[in-house]
């Protein structure tokens, strides 16, 4: 019976202990991705840390530190670092973009209340804040934790959230609806100014105007060199279509008299001068 009442009690504990586990995964999850906004790495097999391995150390035992990786871009740092102010470790991780559009590195996000010894510090080289990762690529970069400054007091991280964002890339396809030439697809990225590329469509008689998102210039419109900047990240392609006005020298000019108009030499000759008698300098009837 003890041993029944010991293997509950076990099972018990363990239920408690998974559950707080699950809730404090959430969360940090949840509060990196808000922290991340729609450019979340919320989207399936596209991109995701794949690798983490041990690089190097200085005046550390490797194996008393860890760097975990969960689903996504998501870090946490378990390090032990030694007993002088040059301690450090640093850790490979491999991350990989399997989308067919390139996507670009912000920078990292890291929430203080989820990283719980500021005397440890880190940094990230191997890749550069703006960085374009091409698609169907894996970039390396290395982690490298160390102490923050003189004082050592402190010389473990329990738990340090680090979350690696990138941006994903939409398309921005330009149509000449009805002039003449080709112009490239743009690649553009979420949450950033992009100048859309200066029109190079003709249409003869014609000249650009402006772009729509509709093709019967019933939706958004823009100007040439427009700036735009797309938050939402289920657009995946954007499509403009090209606009004209026809010229003003292609243009009927107006009658200034519509019931007797000009013939652009400053005379009015409507009568038939066969039939009527015309005063060819005024055309009215005598």
């Amino acid at each position: 019976m003890k041993s029944s009442h010991k293997n509950l009690l076990f099972i018990i504990i363990m239920i408690i202990v998974t559950s707080s586990i699950g809730v404090g995964y959430a969360s940090i999850s949840g509060r990196e991705l808000d922290i991340s906004g729609s450019a979340s790495m919320d989207k399936e097999d596209t991109t995701a840390i794949t690798e983490v391995n041990f690089f190097s150390g200085t005046n550390v035992e490797q194996n008393l530190s860890s760097l975990d990786f969960n689903e996504g871009t998501l870090l946490n740092a378990h390090i032990v670092l030694g007993d002088s102010s040059d301690s450090s470790i640093t850790y490979k991780v491999s991350v990989a973009n399997r989308s067919n559009k390139p996507i670009k590195f912000k920078g990292d996000v890291v929430d203080s209340e989820f990283y719980d010894n500021p005397l440890i510090t880190y940094n990230i080289t191997g890749i550069s804040v703006n960085e374009i990762v091409p698609a169907n690529t894996i970039k390396d970069l290395y982690i490298t934790f160390m102490y923050a400054g003189e004082d050592i007091s402190d010389n473990t991280l329990e738990n340090g959230y680090i979350n690696l964002k990138f941006v994903y890339s939409y398309i921005i396809k330009y149509n000449s609806n009805g002039g003449n030439g080709d112009m490239n697809d743009q690649v553009a990225f979420y949450e950033e100014d992009t100048t859309l590329t200066t029109c190079s469509f003709t249409k003869t008689d014609y000249h650009f105007n402006h772009w729509n998102t509709i093709d019967d210039d019933s939706g958004d419109s823009y100007n040439d060199n427009h700036v735009i900047n797309i938050v939402d990240n289920t657009i995946t392609e954007l499509n403009l279509y090209a606009f004209y006005e026809v010229d003003n020298n292609n243009q009927e000019p107006e009658p200034s008299n519509p019931d007797n108009p000009d013939n652009g030499e400053g005379n009015n000759n409507s009568c038939d001068s066969e039939s009527e008698e015309c005063d060819t300098q005024t055309g009215v009837n005598e």
